[in-house]
């Protein structure tokens, strides 16, 4: 992870501006099956914005991404994210796991945030499921 901040003062304002640049991280929840491998982000923050200009990685044999951005307000922040899955391998149990597809936006400037997307089921494998 590579990062860069600049603080400016101008009169008697103060400004920030803030990049963060990561690439070939992996990372594992306890108890949460698979990990997410290959993570590559771009943040970028200035004053209230924060901006997702980039998030891909690799999850279950397939592909997540994202991108958007989320204004720091009070008592809620703004939100704009917008995200993918491309055929990731999502376990249920040992042997049995689907294979989906999709796609999600989150938006909204105060709860309750909406959410929207799609889903594809692309493959059921329930090997021994019954066993």
């Amino acid at each position: 992870v590579d990062a860069s901040s600049i603080l400016l003062r101008e009169r008697d304002e103060f400004s920030f501006h803030s990049e963060t640049i990561g690439s070939d991280i992996d990372l594992k929840i306890d108890k949460v099956p698979g990990a997410l491998r290959n993570i590559e982000f771009k943040l970028v923050s200035e004053g209230q914005d924060v901006l997702l200009e980039k998030l891909k990685g690799s999850y279950g044999k397939g592909t997540i991404s994202a991108d958007g951005n989320v204004k720091i307000k009070l008592p809620f922040p703004v939100v704009n994210l917008n995200g993918s899955i491309n055929s990731s391998q999502v376990a249920i149990t040992d042997k049995t796991y689907l294979v989906i597809s999709g796609n999600a936006t989150l938006k909204g400037d105060s709860l309750p945030y909406l959410l929207d997307g799609g889903c594809l089921l692309d493959t059921f494998d329930a090997d021994d499921a019954l066993s």
